[in-house]
Formats: C-alpha cells, structure tokens, sequence
C-alpha cells in the first residue's frame, strides 16, 4: 500500500511538472501573451516588493534587515535574490524583455523582427499597466511607491532625460550582450540582477532611475498626484534604447559593414570629435596601407 500511495503521489507530481512544462511552452511560442503574462506578474512582485521595503518594523523583525537602511537599500537588498529566484530558480521569465525599451533596442538591433518588436512593446505596456492596477487595488495602504517617478530638484530637465538616457543605454546594451556572449551559465545568472541593481543605485536618487516609460506611465495613471516630469521618462529612455540598439547593431556587423555604418553616422554628423582625427589620419594613408 505504502508502494501504490508513492508511486501515486510521483505520478501527480509528474502530471503536475508536465502541464507546467507545457503551460510555459505555450506561453512562450506566443510573443505578446509572453510578455504580457510576464510582465503582469514580475511588475507586480517588483512593486510588492517596493511596497515592502517601506515598512520599517516589517523589515526589522521579520527580515531582519539592519534598521539603518533607507528604503531604496531595503528594496535593492530584496530585489536581488527576487529576480534569481524568479528568473533562474523557477524560470518564469520565459526569456520575456519586460522592458519595453529593451524591445525597442533589440528591434533598431535587428535581433526581432520590427513586428515582433511592436507587438512586445503593445503587451508590456498593457502588462504595466494591469499590474499597477492589480497592486493598487490590492494594497490598501498609502504608498509613496505608487507616485510616479519624478528627478532630484537639483536636476535640470535636459540633464534629468541626459542620465536617463544614459542609464536606460547601459541596460539595454549589457543585458543582451550577456546574454549573447558571456559563456558560463553562473555569470548569465547573475549579472543580470547586478547590472539593474547598480543601475537603480546609481540613479534612483537623482534622475530616478525609471528606465521604463510604461511602469512610469502606469504608475502615473494610477496615481492622485500630478506627474511633473514626464518628458524626462519618455524621451530619455527611447533615446538611450535606439542608441543602445545601434550600439548593438554595430557590435554585430561584420568589420566592413561597421566602417561603412561608421561613415554613415559620420555624413549625418553624429560623430565625436575624437573619431574625427582617426578618419583624418585614416584618409591620409597610402591606398595600399588602408584597409
């Protein structure tokens, strides 16, 4: 009897981890329910664990975090293992971007076809979208987490959007290029979350560190307070994904097409001046000498 009840149990478990498999299957072949599933569900667990991180006594009797951090160091503290157990433990992230200007880097990259792009960004900024409204229905208490972002007072707008752009280019530049080429599977796994958590550190109290023109957008719709700053969070974003797209692009073309992209960012005048001498000094080389 005790051998019919386990072999019983080990088959449910393997119905169980079978429809599983074929649930993620499923979800993944389809890019918009992909990314739409996905990014209700890691968007919602992002701003829990944001809700969560403002709590002082919660985090010091039950998680016992050091009474000392900020609210922003409790968050990145969570996030971190948060995202490896998500993304790596369970494998929920069905290799989603979430991100919507992820997408759009990978699309001006030519990694996804530019309808596939499109329909990514249609469903993350539909899955911000529900997912704040999932959160704010949920949590009853007043959250600052629930504001839209907004920049440091000390910034100017041009230099707010100039550190957004900046910090959306790094993610949407590095995050792909792991996953393309860092070779141990130990370091795909972790340098994700490294890479966004010293990113948000290195921003969250400056510019803010959105990143993400859909969950600034959604928290704005679902916010009482006014959004201040929204040009900040739509244009320094999209100008830091097409850059890091074309960064991307640049990385992967083969070395003539590179100088020949190369010559064409330079006839439209987007070089810097510290390639300007390396085309002079490449122009004044014997013919037989270039390359």
């Amino acid at each position: 009897k005790t051998k019919t009840r386990t072999s019983k149990g080990e088959r449910k478990k393997d119905s169980a981890g079978a429809w599983m498999v074929a649930w993620r299957e499923r979800i993944a072949q389809d890019v918009f329910t992909r990314e739409l599933v996905v990014s209700v569900v890691w968007t919602v667990v992002g701003l829990s664990l944001a809700a969560v991180s403002q709590d002082d006594a919660f985090c010091a009797r039950v998680l016992r975090l050091p009474s000392g951090w900020t609210p922003l160091q409790r968050f990145l503290a969570l996030l971190a293992p948060a995202m490896l157990v998500f993304f790596e433990a369970l494998q929920l992230g069905l290799g989603a971007a979430i991100n919507p200007m992820l997408s759009v880097a990978l699309g001006v990259a030519a990694k996804v076809s530019p309808t596939d792009a499109l329909r990514m960004v249609a469903a993350q900024f539909a899955g911000h979208v529900l997912a704040v409204r999932i959160f704010y229905q949920a949590w009853h208490k007043p959250l600052t987490v629930i504001s839209p972002p907004s920049p440091s007072a000390e910034l100017t707008t041009a230099r707010a959007i100039a550190e957004e752009a900046a910090l959306t280019f790094v993610m949407a530049f590095l995050l792909p290029l792991v996953g393309e080429r860092v070779k141990s599977s130990r370091m795909r796994s972790l340098a994700p979350p490294l890479i966004i958590i010293s990113l948000l550190f290195a921003g969250a109290e400056r510019s803010g560190a959105s990143m993400n023109p859909a969950l600034a957008s959604s928290l704005a719709l679902h916010s009482a307070d006014s959004w201040e700053s929204p040009v900040v969070y739509w244009v320094g974003p999209l100008v830091g994904a097409v850059l890091a797209g074309a960064a991307l692009r640049l990385c992967d073309a083969p070395p003539r097409a590179a100088r020949t992209l190369r010559k064409k960012i330079s006839g439209s005048g987007l070089t810097s001046r510290i390639s300007q001498p390396a085309l002079a000094t490449k122009r004044s080389e014997p013919p037989h000498k270039r390359s």
